[in-house]
């Protein structure tokens, strides 16, 4: 029946499924909740934006990106036109909207809509609200990206200040921050300090139990960068075991860059063909300076083995990976690519 109490019942229940995630029943009791809703009400309603948002991220965690792209885009639309332009719930629309685009590579074509999802939230919550981090956190992962280095670091100062006012205090969005800030003075080279945030936030991370992989990840390269092989070899390893526990699709740039580390560090083969298969996975695309990075490395790896045709695959995928983010003109970036060989 099309009753409203239904459709929110439904929508509750898929909510908490969706919490523990329970993708296929959070799906089938959210896709009723939309159904009955959009009998009721019409397409062009906040319940029905707010269904189909919470679809979306089911059908993100599926694997179905381009899918879900396109119906976070349609929940956007949906809830701009229902709530206005001001509704704070927006901020979560233009965040998730925002989030598929980098996701996918298209670091710069996200930068606005993070920087829009942080300007609704600051303008609607005011600038010491808790749910600012949310926004904040993932408008200077961007930034950071995309070699805006100051205000990278001046939004991660705001953020963690913002972060120690809350009680509880939110561990993984300040795990975040200080990863965020590690990676501004690793672009800079300044690789203690980066060391040291990351150390930092890894005990954080061990003491609050919290499983990822990041962390390990983003540790391994500054450490391989400083010299240290053996310690980032331990490092590269322990993100193969996190990486192994976990679905593929949300950790392929860590396996690329651990494989990658143990390739050029023990020359072993199989190292070599994980971080190939890794380097062209079109479902691998989370947007960073260390994943161009490893592509580099790996394609001159490949190159001094002699392997010229997968070596210019990675080129060909590190050269998407500039053109869709920061671009030749970003120094680090040309930097980076300068160190590619010739073939």
């Amino acid at each position: 029946a099309d009753d409203p109490l239904v459709a929110d019942s439904l929508f509750a229940l898929g909510g908490v499924h969706l919490v523990r995630r329970e993708n296929e029943t959070a799906y089938e009791l959210l896709e009723q909740a939309l159904q009955i809703r959009r009998a009721l009400y019409g397409e062009q309603h906040a319940d029905v934006g707010r269904a189909l948002n919470d679809l979306a991220l089911i059908t993100w965690r599926l694997g179905q990106h381009d899918d879900a792209a396109r119906m976070w885009q349609q929940a956007l639309e949906i809830n701009r036109a229902a709530l206005g332009e001001d509704h704070p719930d927006l901020m979560f629309n233009l965040n998730n909207v925002a989030y598929a685009l980098s996701t996918r590579g298209y670091a710069r074509e996200s930068l606005p809509m993070y920087k829009a999802a942080f300007t609704l939230a600051e303008k609607t919550l005011g600038p010491e609200h808790p749910e600012l981090l949310l926004p904040l956190s993932n408008y200077a992962f961007v930034l950071v990206y995309l070699g805006e280095l100051d205000d990278a670091e001046a939004l991660c100062h705001r953020g963690l200040a913002l972060n120690e006012q809350q009680e509880p205090e939110d561990y993984a969005t300040r795990i975040i921050l200080l990863s965020v800030l590690a990676e501004v003075h690793r672009q800079r080279d300044e690789l203690k300090e980066a060391q040291r945030l990351l150390e930092d936030a890894l005990e954080m991370k061990r003491t609050q139990g919290y499983d990822s992989e990041f962390l390990e990840s983003a540790l391994t390269q500054v450490l391989l960068q400083q010299g240290d092989n053996e310690a980032a070899a331990r490092y590269a390893n322990e993100t193969l075991k996190l990486t192994d526990a976990m679905p593929r699709w949300g950790t392929g740039a860590a396996r690329l860059s651990a494989h990658t580390t143990l390739a050029v560090l023990t020359g072993k083969q199989e190292h070599v063909d994980e971080a190939f298969a890794a380097a062209v996975n079109e479902e691998v695309w989370i947007s960073s300076m260390r994943r161009l990075t490893q592509l580099v490395a790996l394609a001159n790896l490949l190159l001094e083995r002699g392997d010229n045709e997968r070596a210019q695959q990675v080129i060909d995928r590190a050269e998407l990976t500039l053109e869709r983010g920061p671009g030749r003109e970003q120094p680090h970036a040309a930097e980076i690519f300068s160190q590619l060989k010739q073939s």
